[in-house]
């Protein structure tokens, strides 16, 4: 390293260099100014004629990097080297010149103005744009010195890079990096393009002094690399880059031989405590690592204990040693030598500290012996670049001020110290003491002091510029803004106002006038300044903010020529304010293209994006906030919320785990947590989460849902591997901890405030019996055993639930908002009830309802012969967030039909759907009623073409055309319409409670195929020649039904199949032979008509031969495509995934079979229904009422099973979330008016 770099640059990294000037010709020109900056006369350095005849010439002051490099190559190798050594002294000495003025002090004298101002008398001081207000001279200098800042040879443009400053003095990358470093603490807000800058400079001096050849002629060098090592880490830390800040400080660490960590030392706190307590301090302990026969002594001269309190020897004399930590003290308070007081020295009025807490413990050994540890000056620094860095990465709650405390008290401790370094060590207490009551007022006086301590005469200038670039401390403007805020939250507001208007601070001038109530005053002030600084865009946002008026902050924008970030923030501010979320967003994303190192800025930019419902810019934009400042717990909290919508678990649970680092407090960070842990297969992480939930909200929250999915987890493991005891030590050691992680939460939870629903208990019970013990061992509450039906009318009674399956007793909790009136259609393609809250349609099929309902066959296998299973039906839905069932209002089987002969009905059968409606509508349930079914059920199709040919013929294509059979059903429809019934009293029509008629389910031609390998091989006469027919009939039959009903919607039953003649076709399952085609179905036609007002389709990919996800997406996206052509609501009515009853007889084998193709059903539905399309909801196939899975054909769905728990629950509960959040756009609300009762001859249920 050339000698000039080693003078200059040791001296500010308190390393020790054994260089000397030289006599020369190339030093005789500005030796003297060298020796003037090692006194601390930096004035004097850049009066020295050398350096200013250097900076007038040609070669000097130059306008650009190109420039000055252009000059250096017409210039003689001599003269280059002689001109750059006259910058790199020049630049030294305006810099630290401008830390004297700003940041270290003491301030310059009168006189020294004086002469500072005649020698940049053609240079015009710099305009603030924040809290350093304006700036000395010297930094102009200093940045025209440094070629802008930069170190020249960085520049792409220039021609030759043997000529580059850069290699004659490799320090000058580390002296512009400070400077931009300064710069970026100047300004209010984080500018990009000083971040691209610095991390240029800082790959410069990284490799330079902390690479693979460190430069020679200094002692100590890994120090210096370390000093350089420590300075980039606190570039990062600017930008909030904790981890490469981290990186760079460990680096660090091992480059001075140390290594630094938390522990605790038993010491005393207060000066009346009287045993020591554990106290958590920091500690060090070096390491010999340094090759080529130098050692690790420190360098600046302070002796150091070890973790064992050795002594180590120094190499150092006595000049190089630390300062007295005592006479620093007494300098910061003004004393000079002679024992006068300064400046500092003055105190607030009536403010004392009588604090009894001490400013750092007393630690003993032990014995009880005192116990210290020694530090050098760069070990101190070290120990300043961790607690900054702590700061940067912890939540900002109460525990930060004790995790940084330790190591401002470590520096505080030292006997040798350097003034920056104390300075930095009593300004971290501070912030950490005024937290607290009892140590207040001390925080408030030491903030005071070190505000004032710049004017105090001593310590002398260059020893308060010792070690100054390697703690983050602030200028002085920024340090008096943090009084002042001080002094408002203390209430001194008077003394804050005159310190604000001081420094120009009109933002916190503003708050303190409005506390005091002279908002009049603070407007008066603001246009006076005005009238000498029109341009200044920062008043005119201030007038803003008095005056509430966005027409100030437009001129604030228009002055500032279009740049003012804190304009733009400010109009962003006021549109969310009013709501106007897509003004805000504009006005944020216009605020972040000016200043785009604004993490507020990107936090608002997503919660304005949240409100449109724009997803994906939402993630962006918390995406950047958490990248930018990874300590915000809420920026992560939101982008896990967001990716939990879009059901993206992976992300969201990466995002959560750092949320619940710092949000530790919010309960509701933990349930999600527990959600994203449980859907990405982390099951011990999701009973962490329950736990905390319920020890947060103090037992009033109990995540049900997830302990119901992890028992299930539990239940499925044992189904394999057999029962035992929770934790047996035979067991698989991660089961057996899951285990008992699930027994501590279920034990939680059944001592909660909060008393458990009969379902948790039913959770707890099937927990028990699952690891083999008796269910009696579950402490069941006094009142679990039973529970009162709604009632319905004389008959209602009180259902015994003792002898349920567990898990599987009605409840009378419901999740459903009240619904008002009747569901219609919006907007073309939504659905909302009459007060225009969005209706999801979510819920299950059902099969043979009707004759549960009548009593002819008795309730599913696994519940009690007395379980009423419609009051079990729409209760479970009600609970499970479905709010629509689906159900045949017909005979499933032949045995028992609605409609023995045309218009000759089974009583018992009408009363019975009767008793469906009435309690579907207690429980706030809509139906959608099937009037007919294709398949040869009872009251289908060709139960019609029999009666209407006389038994003359069975070719069900006579259904859609001919005259005699089309009335017959047109009689019993209209029939059904006009039903009045027995229980409420209500028609049919009137009733709200149907959401929908489902006039034929499953429609298909005579002789249609389903999955025949070559369907066009059928005979002539079986090809299918009806579509037009059906599409005919199911316009004709939907104007009918709304003639007469125009109150509820009326949708076909379609599977969905495009016909031969449909460009659709390729859509259809199994294109290659596209049996689906020959069906008599197209889907777009025969949706197409008015009165069909919601389209709906079918999913059964067993049945259909295209078992496929691949087909499962592509079946999805387009029937929305063609409900979004038709401009109507689309629903996917019926939706089934077949398993093997024999083989996949567990529920983990069900569940990894089905649950790929329900999600591809969720995700498109997802994808349509938050983004405004078409799909308005999935029911899926089909509902088994109790414990035993199926009867038999491997479809059904249980409300217990881990694809409904895992998949369609919490979608569901997710879209009706949503859809009630606010109201449907563009819809008038509208009230509803019940229809009169007609009387009839019952008013209960008569079964």
């Amino acid at each position: 390293m050339p000698t000039l770099d080693r003078v200059l640059l040791a001296p500010t990294v308190c390393c020790r260099t054994d260089a000397v000037l030289k006599p020369g010709s190339q030093t005789r020109a500005f030796a003297a100014a060298v020796l003037a900056i090692q006194e601390g006369q930096y004035l004097a350095a850049l009066e020295h004629s050398a350096v200013t005849e250097a900076l007038q010439s040609s070669v000097g002051k130059p306008g650009s990097i190109k420039e000055y490099v252009m000059a250096c190559l017409n210039a003689s190798h001599e003269a280059r080297e002689a001109t750059a050594s006259l910058h790199l002294v020049a630049a030294a000495a305006a810099f630290q010149l401008f830390l004297q003025c700003n940041i270290t002090g003491p301030y310059l004298t009168a006189a020294e103005e004086t002469r500072l101002a005649v020698w940049f008398q053609d240079a015009a001081p710099a305009g603030g744009s924040g809290t350093a207000g304006h700036l000395s001279p010297a930094i102009q200098s200093s940045t025209s010195s440094s070629c802008n800042g930069t170190a020249p040879g960085l520049d792409s443009g220039e021609p030759d890079g043997s000529c580059s400053v850069l290699q004659q003095h490799p320090s000058w990358a580390w002296w512009a990096l400070r400077v931009e470093v300064t710069r970026q603490r100047m300004l209010q807000g984080r500018s990009a393009t000083l971040q691209r800058l610095l991390r240029s400079l800082s790959g410069q001096v990284l490799d330079q002094y902390a690479g693979g050849q460190t430069p020679s002629g200094l002692q100590g060098r890994s120090r210096l690399a370390a000093a350089a090592l420590l300075e980039c880490a606190l570039a990062e830390l600017e930008y909030g880059a904790v981890r490469p800040a981290e990186e760079l400080l460990t680096r660090a660490n091992q480059a001075a031989g140390i290594s630094i960590s938390l522990t605790g030392a038993m010491g005393k706190r207060t000066v009346h405590q009287m045993d020591p307590k554990a106290q958590l301090v920091v500690t060090t302990a070096e390491h010999s690592h340094i090759a080529n026969g130098h050692t690790n002594g420190h360098a600046d001269g302070a002796s150091s204990l070890s973790s064992h309190g050795s002594k180590m020897e120094s190499s150092e004399g006595p000049e190089e040693d630390g300062d007295d930590a005592a006479w620093l003290d007494r300098c910061s308070l003004g004393e000079g030598s002679d024992g006068s007081t300064g400046p500092a020295g003055s105190s607030l009025m009536g403010v004392e500290d009588e604090s009894d807490v001490l400013a750092a413990p007393q630690l003993t050994d032990a014995a009880g012996a005192p116990l210290q540890q020694s530090l050098a000056s760069l070990e101190q620094a070290l120990l300043l670049g961790w607690a900054a860095h702590v700061r940067r990465s912890r939540a900002k709650d109460e525990l930060l001020g004790w995790q940084t405390a330790p190591y401002a008290e470590a520096v505080l401790a030292q006997q040798q110290s350097r003034a920056i370094l104390r300075a930095a060590a009593r300004l971290q207490q501070a912030r950490h003491e005024r937290r607290s009551n009892r140590t207040r007022m001390r925080a408030l006086v030491a903030l005071q002091q070190l505000a004032e301590a710049p004017a105090c005469p001593q310590p002398p200038t260059h020893t308060r510029l010792r070690c100054c670039m390697l703690v983050a401390y602030p200028l002085q403007a920024a340090l008096a803004k943090e009084m002042g805020e001080e002094f408002v939250s203390n209430g001194l507001v008077g003394q804050a106002m005159e310190l604000f208007e001081k420094q120009e601070l009109w933002d916190n001038l503003i708050l303190c006038c409005q506390l005091l109530g002279k908002k009049p005053q603070a407007i008066s002030l603001i246009h006076r300044e005005l009238q000498s600084r029109p341009d200044d865009a920062r008043l005119w946002c201030a007038l803003g903010d008095l005056e509430l008026q966005d027409d100030h902050y437009r001129m604030a924008w228009e002055r500032s020529g279009c740049r003012s970030a804190r304009a733009q923030r400010s109009l962003a501010r006021a549109a969310d304010i009013r709501k106007d979320w897509p003004k805000a967003v504009e006005h944020w994303e216009a605020a972040l293209r000016i200043s785009p190192l604004h993490p507020a800025g990107w936090f608002a930019l997503g919660f304005g994006a949240l409100k449109l419902k724009d997803f994906t810019r939402a993630v962006r934009a918390y995406t950047r906030c958490a990248q930018l400042e990874p300590e915000n717990g809420d920026a992560w909290n939101n982008l896990a919320a967001v990716h939990l919508q879009g059901e993206r678990w992976l992300e969201a649970y990466s995002a959560l785990g750092e949320a619940i680092k710092l949000k530790r407090g919010s309960w509701q960070t933990w349930s999600n947590y527990a959600l994203a842990a449980l859907r990405t297969n982390h099951p011990h992480q999701a009973c962490r989460g329950v736990l905390q939930v319920l020890e947060l909200s103090k037992g009033a929250q109990i995540e049900l849902e997830i302990l119901t999915s992890l028992v299930a987890g539990v239940v499925a493991w044992h189904s394999q591997h057999g029962a035992h005891d929770v934790g047996a030590t035979s067991v698989d050691a991660s089961q057996a901890g899951l285990e008992r992680s699930i027994e501590e939460a279920l034990r939680a939870a059944s001592t909660s405030a909060t008393s458990p629903s009969t379902s948790f208990w039913a959770v707890r019970a099937r927990f028990h019996g699952a690891l083999g013990q008796p269910v009696s061992n579950v402490p069941f509450p006094p009142t679990a055993n039973t529970i009162t039906a709604g009632a319905m009318g004389p008959n209602a009674a009180q259902l015994d639930t003792s002898s349920y399956a567990p898990g599987y007793a009605p409840t009378d909790s419901n999740t459903l908002p009240k619904w008002s009136g009747f569901i219609n259609v919006v907007n073309g393609t939504q659905l909302a009830d009459q007060q225009c809250k969005r209706f999801p349609v979510l819920g299950p099929n059902t099969w043979e309802l009707l004759e549960e309902a009548a009593g002819v066959i008795s309730p599913p296998p696994g519940l009690p012969s007395n379980t009423d299973s419609v009051e079990y039906t729409f209760s479970r839905a009600a609970q499970n967030y479905q709010t629509t069932v689906r159900f045949r209002a017909h005979g499933v089987s032949p045995s028992y039909q609605l409609q023995v002969s045309p218009g000759n009905y089974t009583a018992s059968a009408w009363r019975a759907i009767d008793y469906i409606i009435a309690r579907a509508g207690q429980y706030g349930i809509k139906l959608i009623y099937v009037v007919a079914d294709n398949w040869q059920q009872a009251d289908s199709v060709i139960n019609y073409v029999e009666w209407g040919t006389n038994g003359t013929s069975n070719n069900t294509d006579l259904f859609f055309s001919d005259s005699r059979v089309m009335q017959i059903y047109q009689n019993h429809l209209n029939y059904t319409l006009n039903r009045v019934n027995t229980i409420t009293g209500i028609q049919y029509k009137n009733d709200p409670t149907i959401f929908a008629w489902d006039l034929l389910n499953e429609p298909r031609c005579n002789c249609h195929p389903t999955t025949l390998a070559n369907p066009a091989a059928l005979p002539a006469s079986c090809q299918p020649n009806c579509t037009n027919s059906i599409a005919t009939w199911g316009g004709s039959m939907a104007h009918f039904a709304r003639q007469i009903d125009p109150n509820h919607q009326v949708v076909i039953g379609n599977e969905g199949f495009w016909g031969q003649n449909s460009v659709d076709k390729q859509y259809n399952p199994s294109p290659s032979n596209n049996w689906a085609s020959y069906t008599g179905q197209n889907f777009t036609d025969q949706n197409s008509f008015a009165n069909t007002t919601v389209a709906a389709f079918h999913y059964w990919p067993d049945l259909w031969g295209d078992n496929t996800t691949t087909f499962a997406t592509q079946w999805f996206t387009s029937h929305i495509n063609a409900a979004t052509y038709l401009n109507k609501p689309l629903i996917l009515e019926e939706m089934g995934k077949q398993y093997n009853i024999s083989t996949c007889n567990n529920d983990a084998c069900r569940t990894s079979l089905r649950v790929p193709f329900y999600q591809a059903a969720y995700q498109s539905f997802n994808t349509s229904y938050y983004g405004g399309g078409p799909m308005q909801g999935i029911m899926f196939w089909r509902l088994v009422n109790g414990p035993i899975q199926d009867n038999g054909d491997g479809l059904g769905v249980a409300y217990t099973d881990a694809l409904f728990t895992g998949t369609i629950l919490p979608n569901s509960r997710s879209a009706l979330q949503y859809a009630t959040s606010k109201n449907a756009a563009n819809c008038t609300p509208t009230a509803y008016a019940p229809a009169p009762a007609v009387s009839t001859t019952s008013s209960s249920r008569n079964l």
